[in-house]
């Protein structure tokens, strides 16, 4: 049934496990045999609108953004129209801040038109605090809200494109749960001057929160961590809403990394002049350029174990909240066991292309971000990603552990041998490891010593280019050929598995001369040659002398055909003798380490050829298997590991966040916060409230009793004192009941009671035992102690307790 593969697109009628049933006449088809690849194909959608006369009368069904407000999009819409009514009254002009008299005409231009609009009332009794508040609060200009509408609307405009789905066509949002009382917010002027302007940048702020609440916000002791596209937009948002402005407040941002071109184009307080300049420190800067008054403290460290002697007790203990702005789940566990341990709020979000989420973590009201942890990345299985690609991903991947392993890791391993051979080897654990890392190094040292050059580079590139795309390609389809059958007597060859087929190499193809020209000038580079050239036509003129070995079927080269069933390795004698033979070799070759530079992966500059070598590496891969090759840009992202981020759902996602933000300063109860989850493209809007903290409750699955019963993440047995072993377990005993029988500090035991020699350790100090057991010392700002504790109740049952800290300053 060849004939489908010059059809056009068509529909999908039905389906089952397998079979599909297409909209198509086959009647002059030929039979189908077997295999073949659909390709989904996104048909265009006809989206039709009513004019804004129309909708204003009529809107249509509304979004429901949060079932929490059902029905209050179509009070607002009354809203909109009362304000409207207003402006066409009065020339145009909104009301003025906090003018009761003003906001009180526009309850009635609202309930006026309501009980007017042709066709009957859009709603059935106009709730009068929306329009009364949207009145009183018109000219206030907020920070977090102007992202949220910025990126959305600027989103709304790329799809005159056609590219993603328009809104259909009113949505409307409101964060009323942000003002700490909605009643008095509609009586400004029973607070004195509270919401009167101060002549200050905050004002439109003041009007709607009051100046306590800007001196709060003042005064925060914030801490950020990222310092990229979301850490540039939440900075700018720090500094609009006066985030430590006052002499007590302060940012704290940390960032490791460095300014990439990359960057440039999203993350907007960055311009080519940063370039390789700190983010975090460059960042700050530019701020503090926005608003002289904000308090930053820019670091250039990694938040992780490592650096806990700078984010220590005191560092952590002395802030009010953390903000994220990070893109790696590591990272974020890692900042989110820290808000747990010192019981602080964290604001967390994140952002892929047109889609994102915002959580909101707060001590023991919600779940941890770590609670409901992501399922695993799936990992592509190597015999997938070596003999049975499917998915240009497989190639890329691929090609980027190739560039790993040929140009960084056998240029790092021949400067390690050089240095201390029997070191370096004592660190491998297999005896195959040894052989593959030596062979690669004699290869670089062999070639070292005789004098190579460019035209060596480019001899060698030539015959990884035969060795990788068409003698390996050979190699599996003598042990796999086309007609081979499984166990079950089905075609082996089918589902994803593709049959490849060999390239013979042509100059004239510029796929194969991408491949040559990148491989020897990064194979030249290593060696440090200065007569290195990109020029194709230099380089055609070397390989018409190469001489390519012929392809010589090797019996003992097996190929993996499924994961976890390896194929039949060397035998540990054989790689015993080309060990040791390859170690006289190398003996006898003097070489300095220095002789070789190992490349560091750098995907934003284009002159280094690692893009260039992935690119071609990976498309010759797809061309083997008959997978559609791709441009170098979509290489670019995959290998260099960019996820994708849009301005427009930046900003409107730091947006929400900071809506978060005011609701902890006034500290809100747990149903005014939202999580959300959105994506611009569709567009999807949907707000939840944070799923509060999971109890341990008695009896535990496998018996064991919670001491206390019901404790959660954020419960702590706190206990003060430099105390002595003994005086830790008479604390559990007087205050719970138990017999603490273990205490434990990491991966260190301190003491256990089933250990007779650990009897003497009852009158030692808990401090001391912990710098003898782990060689630990600490400072004037460690204030506590992170311990385990087992205990037993009187009847030997395990009792599970919280994490327990020994404060002993």
């Amino acid at each position: 049934m060849e004939e489908l593969n010059n059809v056009p697109p068509a529909r999908v009628t039905a389906r089952t496990q397998d079979t599909v049933t297409l909209d198509l006449d086959a009647s002059g088809f030929s039979a189908y045999v077997s295999g073949g690849v659909a390709t989904q194909v996104k048909m265009p959608t006809v989206v039709s609108h009513k004019s804004l006369a129309e909708r204003v009368v009529d809107p249509g069904e509304l979004a429901v953004t949060d079932f929490a407000k059902f029905g209050r999009p179509q009070q607002l819409h009354v809203a909109f129209q009362g304000l409207h009514a207003f402006q066409a009254a009065n020339a145009g002009a909104l009301p003025e801040l906090n003018n009761e008299e003003h906001a009180e005409a526009v309850v009635e231009y609202a309930v006026a038109w309501n009980a007017a609009r042709a066709g009957g009332p859009l709603v059935d009794e106009v709730d009068a605090k929306l329009p009364r508040l949207l009145a009183l609060h018109a000219r206030a200009e907020l920070s977090p809200m102007a992202s949220i509408m910025g990126g959305i609307v600027a989103q709304e405009v790329v799809k005159v494109t056609g590219k993603f789905t328009p809104f259909d066509q009113y949505m409307y949002f409101d964060a009323l749960e942000a003002l700490a009382d909605v009643e008095a917010a509609q009586k400004p002027s029973a607070a004195g001057d509270e919401y009167a302007p101060l002549g200050s940048r905050y004002d439109g702020q003041i009007a709607v929160f009051g100046r306590s609440f800007q001196a709060q916000l003042a005064n925060l002791k914030y801490f950020m961590v990222g310092a990229g596209a979301l850490g540039c937009e939440f900075l700018k948002g720090f500094a609009m809403m006066g985030v430590a402005t006052a002499p007590d407040g302060v940012i704290h941002v940390t960032d490791d990394d460095h300014i990439a071109p990359s960057n440039l184009n999203r993350q907007f307080l960055f311009r080519s002049h940063h370039l390789n300049c700190s983010k975090s420190k460059t960042a700050a800067a530019v701020i503090q350029e926005m608003n002289p008054d904000i308090n930053i403290n820019a670091l250039e460290l990694r938040v992780s174990p490592n650096t806990e002697d700078y984010f220590n007790d005191a560092f952590w203990m002395g802030l009010d909240g953390v903000t994220n702005a990070l893109d790696n789940i590591k990272a974020r566990l890692y900042v989110d066991s820290k808000c747990v341990s010192y019981k602080k709020s964290l604001l967390e979000s994140g952002t892929l292309g047109t889609k994102s989420n915002v959580q909101v973590v707060i001590p023991h009201m919600t779940e941890s971000y770590g609670a409901s942890p992501d399922p695993p990345e799936k990992e592509t299985p190597s015999c997938t990603l070596h003999n049975f690609p499917y998915l240009i991903e497989h190639t890329i991947q691929l090609a980027r552990e190739e560039f790993e392993t040929t140009f960084v890791k056998t240029p790092s391993d021949a400067i390690a041998y050089l240095k201390d051979g029997e070191a370096h080897l004592e660190s491998m654990r297999h005896i195959h490891e040894k052989r593959m890392m030596l062979e690669g190094v004699h290869s670089l040292v062999a070639a070292k010593a005789g004098n190579v050059t460019f035209a060596d580079c480019v001899a060698w590139a030539r015959c990884e280019f035969e060795r990788l795309y068409n003698h390996r390609i050979r190699t599996i389809l003598l042990r796999l050929p086309a007609d081979k059958v499984d166990e079950a007597g089905a075609p082996f060859w089918s589902g994803t598995k593709r049959i490849p087929s060999p390239i013979e190499f042509d100059a004239a193809d510029p796929l194969h001369m991408a491949y040559i020209v990148s491989a020897a000038n990064l194979r030249a580079a290593i060696f440090g040659l200065a007569d290195a050239t990109a020029e194709p036509d230099a380089i055609k003129a070397i390989l018409a002398d190469v001489a390519v070995p012929e392809f010589v079927d090797d019996a003992s080269v097996q190929i993996q055909v499924k994961e976890g069933e390896e194929p039949e390795p060397a035998k540990a004698d054989d790689d015993e003798d080309v060990i040791e033979a390859t170690r006289k070799a190398l003996d006898e070759l003097s070489i300095p380490p220095v002789a070789f530079t190992p490349h560091v992966f750098e995907k934003d500059d284009d002159s280094n050829h690692h893009i260039d070598y992935i690119a071609a590496a990976a498309n010759l891969r797809a061309r083997n298997y008959n997978i559609g090759e791709v441009e170098r840009l979509k290489i670019k992202m995959i290998a260099g590991r960019i996820i994708p981020a849009l301005a427009t759902t930046t900003a409107m996602t730091t947006g929400f966040v900071l809506l978060e933000l005011y609701k902890l300063v006034r500290k809100a109860p747990i149903e005014a916060f939202k999580n959300g989850f959105f994506n611009l493209a569709l567009p999807l809007f949907a707000f939840s409230e944070p799923l509060p903290p999971k109890k341990n409750t008695s009896p535990g699955p496998a018996g064991q009793r919670y001491i206390p019963d019901g404790y959660t993440e954020w419960d702590q047995m706190e206990i003060v004192g430099d105390l002595t072993v003994q005086e830790v377990k008479d604390w559990f005993t007087e205050k719970h009941g138990v017999n603490a029988s273990m205490i434990s500090r990491g991966s260190s035991l301190l003491y256990a009671e089933f250990m007779p020699a650990h009897a003497s350790r009852l009158e030692r100090k808990v401090t001391d035992l912990v710098r003898d057991s782990t060689g630990e010392e600490f400072d004037e700002s460690v204030k506590r102690l992170e311990l385990v504790v087992s205990c037993e109740d009187d009847e030997d049952n395990e009792c599970d307790v919280p994490v327990t800290y020994l404060i002993f300053r």
